[in-house]
């Protein structure tokens, strides 16, 4: 399963991400997994709440956490664009679940079809992420300078002006003043979670391109067998305009 706004927005992105710069670092993270998501969804009708207005929540019922394998594949196919556009697996920075990729019988989702053992990095650790970050800012040799590209890309459960990680949130104030002092000459974020829209308030910046899957109010929903629209025919001459 893809979000609809990866779809519209493929080709916009994977346009613009090309390695033009001397260097640059992303963060493609999940913040949870299909089988951690399988468990909050029992856990919380068990409590009473109905989790109305949940996307997918009737397949995830019926499916178990194979419904919520985009926590895992959408991780993959990001860290395939920017790596097939010539961004290094080096500096591609991989959060995912508890720090190992997730066991799929799918070949297109797996490592090994690049020669690679694994691509996670990291597991999805609140502690992980804002540390990384600050690497970026203050440590060698991590840190940027005035001519990269910062590339953050999430995709998670959330709320509004927060995201979760795998064992707690970030929020939107503490992801602005995590990257606001690091040094490039682009920071894009991209973020697929519910009510992702909350965070362009705080992460508004003359440096920033901030892409959301829903605005403040609303829910991210799955995008499978849905016809996809044209978003990207009209954004692609406003980041060109922006960022050229």
């Amino acid at each position: 399963m893809k979000y609809k706004s990866i779809i519209s927005l493929i080709l916009i992105i994977s346009l613009f991400v090309n390695a033009q710069t001397t260097e640059h670092r992303a963060l493609v993270i999940s913040g949870d997994t299909p089988d951690s998501a399988k468990v909050k969804v029992e856990q919380a009708i068990a409590s009473g709440d109905t989790l109305e207005g949940l996307w997918g929540l009737q397949e995830a019922l019926r499916e178990g956490s194979r419904a919520y394998d985009e926590f895992w594949n959408d991780n993959f196919l990001m860290w395939e664009l920017l790596y097939n556009k010539d961004w290094a697996d080096s500096v591609i920075q991989v959060f995912y679940g508890y720090g190992y990729d997730y066991f799929t019988q799918n070949p297109n989702y797996q490592a090994i079809k690049y020669g690679f053992p694994k691509i996670t990095d990291c597991g999805a650790y609140r502690d992980s992420i804002l540390g990384f970050l600050s690497d970026l800012r203050y440590g060698q040799p991590n840190a940027m300078d005035g001519d990269d590209i910062l590339f953050f890309w999430v995709i998670s459960h959330g709320s509004a002006d927060r995201f979760a990680t795998i064992d707690s949130m970030i929020y939107a104030d503490e992801l602005a003043d995590s990257t606001f002092q690091i040094y490039a000459k682009k920071r894009i974020f991209w973020m697929q979670q519910c009510r992702s829209g909350s965070f362009i308030d705080d992460l508004d910046n003359m440096r920033n391109l901030i892409l959301t899957a829903c605005r403040t109010d609303q829910y991210a929903w799955g995008a499978d067998n849905k016809d996809y629209d044209h978003n990207g025919d009209s954004l692609l001459p406003a980041i060109e305009n922006e960022y050229d």
